[in-house]
């Protein structure tokens, strides 16, 4: 399956990689059987991820891995991580992904900053964290559709796309952080 989705054989989607979303959730069903005693948890969390990410580089070895685990352990199955959304009715998003990038970036060195610009509360905060957020990770466009408070204008998208213009266009410093 992993081929069918990655590879750019003919019959095959050729993705560009997998964003994979609340990593932490593994089956706990009274069915499910492990066939490695003494694998559980987060040890368990990590044999997932690297039997995905082993997958995936063997599909296509460029293809990119965005996780949600803010662990070092993660680290090696993690070609970009993903910030995570917080709670909308929080007004001052820049300040509380910034921190959170610090944490991704103290405990995963290397590894991309995916901004995930999916906890705005408002059209004003939206803009103020898509104007900020290139400054610690790759812009992102989480929420495309408008939401309450946060319908965005003409205007908007016209300084969103200069805003990634000059993302783009700005000196990497190479490695890991750079996106593709």
């Amino acid at each position: 399956m992993t081929h069918t989705l990655l590879s750019a054989d003919a019959g095959c989607l050729n993705a560009d990689g997998f964003k994979i979303d609340f990593a932490d959730c593994i089956p706990t069903e009274p069915h499910m059987r492990i066939h490695e005693k003494g694998v559980y948890g987060v040890s368990l969390m990590c044999r997932l991820m690297e039997l995905i990410y082993n997958e995936a580089k063997r599909a296509k070895p460029d293809a990119l891995i965005n996780t949600s685990c803010c662990h070092p352990l993660f680290a090696r199955f993690t070609d970009q991580a993903r910030l995570h959304d917080t709670y909308f009715a929080l007004r001052d998003s820049v300040r509380i992904m910034q921190d959170r990038a610090a944490l991704f970036q103290a405990v995963m060195p290397g590894v991309s900053i995916d901004t995930d610009a999916g906890s705005c509360g408002s059209r004003r905060d939206f803009m103020r964290y898509a104007r900020e957020c290139v400054r610690f990770g790759v812009p992102d466009l989480y929420i495309l559709n408008p939401i309450e408070d946060c319908a965005l204008t003409a205007e908007d998208w016209e300084e969103i796309r200069a805003i990634w213009d000059a993302y783009r266009q700005a000196p990497k410093s190479g490695g890991r952080d750079e996106p593709d």
